[in-house]
C-alpha cells in the first residue's frame, strides 16, 4: 500500500464522501496499543475548538469496537464528527490519505510505522505519539505528545491546527521525498554499500 501515485485532494473527498476543515485521519487497529480511546477522548476536548474539523478512522483489527463505537455515540461533540470507516478496501486507501490533513496515531510501542509513512507521502501533518519509530520516521517537524495523556494529544492537535497546515503538509511531504521515498532509500543504501567496499 505505500507509495501510492498522489490523488486530487477534491476527488479523493468525493470518493469518500467526507470533508472537514481540517479532515483529520486516524488509520491502524483498534487494539490496547493503537490506544484509540485515548485519542477519542482527546477529540472530544479539541474539536469543540475546531468546529469545521471531521474524523475519519479507518481500521481492519475491530478488537476494541464495542467501546469505540459506545464512546461515539455517548458523546455529544464526537457522534456527528467522527466517522468510523471500519475495513477500508486496498485500493481505496488512497483516496483518504489525499482527502486528509492531519494524520493522528495514539501507538504506545510500533514496529514500523507504515501508516505514518503512508500518510508523509500524501502530505499529511502527522500529530503522532513520542515514541522512537515516530521520531525516526517524522523527525524534529511534528508536535508530538505523550502516549496514553488525552489532554496532551488535545494540545498537540490544537496547536497543529493553529499553525500553517498548509506548510505542515509541505514539509511532511519534503521529509518523506528526502528520507523516506523508494529514491532517497535507494540512494542510502547504494552510498551505504559504497562505503562498505571501500573500507
Amino acid at each position: 500500500m505505500l507509495f501510492r501515485s498522489p490523488v486530487g485532494r477534491e476527488r479523493a473527498r468525493s470518493a469518500i464522501n467526507m470533508d472537514g476543515a481540517p479532515l483529520i485521519l486516524w488509520v491502524g487497529r483498534l487494539t490496547t496499543n493503537k490506544d484509540p480511546l485515548t485519542v477519542l477522548d482527546g477529540l472530544e476536548r479539541s474539536l469543540p475548538t475546531i468546529p469545521a474539523a471531521r474524523v475519519a478512522m479507518v481500521f481492519g483489527d475491530d478488537t476494541l469496537i464495542d467501546g469505540v463505537d459506545a464512546r461515539v455515540r455517548g458523546s455529544d461533540v464526537l457522534r456527528d464528527r467522527v466517522v468510523l470507516a471500519g475495513r477500508v478496501d486496498h485500493d481505496e486507501m488512497p483516496n483518504y490519505y489525499a482527502a486528509a490533513d492531519v494524520f493522528v496515531s495514539g501507538s504506545h510501542s510500533e514496529g514500523s510505522g507504515d501508516a505514518l509513512i503512508e500518510a508523509m507521502s500524501a502530505g499529511l501533518a502527522p500529530v503522532v505519539t513520542d515514541i522512537p519509530p515516530f521520531r525516526a520516521i517524522a523527525g524534529d517537524m511534528h508536535l508530538r505528545w505523550t502516549p496514553g495523556d488525552a489532554d496532551d494529544f488535545a494540545r498537540a492537535l490544537l496547536e497543529t491546527c493553529a499553525a500553517d497546515l498548509g506548510a505542515l503538509k509541505a514539509a511532511a511531504k519534503a521529509r518523506f521525498d528526502r528520507h523516506l521515498s523508494w529514491d532517497a532509500l535507494g540512494a542510502r543504501t547504494v552510498a551505504e554499500y559504497r562505503t562498505l567496499i571501500a573500507s
